[in-house]
């Protein structure tokens, strides 16, 4: 077997190195999560499909994210996909008591419609706007990418990206920018009307060193 081990909140590791990631979400009752394994993957294109955040590099001293992932064939060569496959399945089954249920894919075709849909900007980020400023920053709680779109001296659109675990906060911070003026000054003076945690002190406090307008 290959000893394994949990870090932070949603990667697998072996000997120091990630092999597996995982996301969830939880929204109206409902939870989402998908998962990654590397077992036998061409590790040399991965900065080719993945722009991890160069901020978080940083912050955990990491120069790339091809190096500090790994392939599980490096620990256990004779492991294949197959046999993981049927690994997982049967751990499902005796923790959670369910049963396997064989899937239906949809055909070539519908795959395409699917691509375009939900590749297309407006799906992804659920907004076609062209903002006029963009600023990031790395915090212990996790990165943000502030986005705004100013017209006229006055926000119209903002958007906080973020990999932090309590988006609540985020999404009403970002709310209470919109229809500010366009400036440092203001979009501090709306924060600081919000309830202060954690994240809109640290936003507050940023804003006031780094500007963004």
């Amino acid at each position: 077997g290959i000893k394994a081990e949990k870090t932070g909140r949603n990667d697998l590791l072996a000997e120091g190195r990630k092999f597996s990631g995982h996301a969830y979400s939880h929204h109206k009752g409902r939870s989402v999560h998908h998962g990654t394994l590397l077992i036998h993957s061409d590790l040399s294109r991965i900065p080719l499909y993945l722009r991890p955040d160069p901020l978080k590099l940083k912050a955990n001293s990491v120069e790339s994210a091809r190096s500090r992932v790994r392939n599980l064939s490096e620990l256990l060569p004779s492991l294949t996909i197959a046999q993981m496959m049927e690994a997982l399945i049967e751990s499902c089954e005796e923790i959670y008591g369910c049963s396997r249920e064989p899937m239906a894919f949809p055909d070539a075709e519908a795959i395409e419609t699917y691509r375009r849909i939900y590749g297309s900007r407006e799906w992804i980020y659920n907004r076609n706007s062209a903002f006029t400023a963009e600023v990031s920053h790395r915090f212990p709680w996790g990165t943000v990418t502030l986005s705004l779109q100013a017209e006229n001296g006055t926000i119209q659109d903002a958007v906080i990206w973020t990999d932090a675990m309590d988006t609540e906060q985020i999404e009403q911070a970002a709310a209470c920018l919109k229809g500010c003026q366009a400036d440092n000054r203001s979009l501090i003076r709306a924060l600081k009307k919000q309830k202060q945690t954690e994240v809109t002190g640290d936003l507050i406090l940023w804003l006031t060193q780094e500007p963004v307008l």
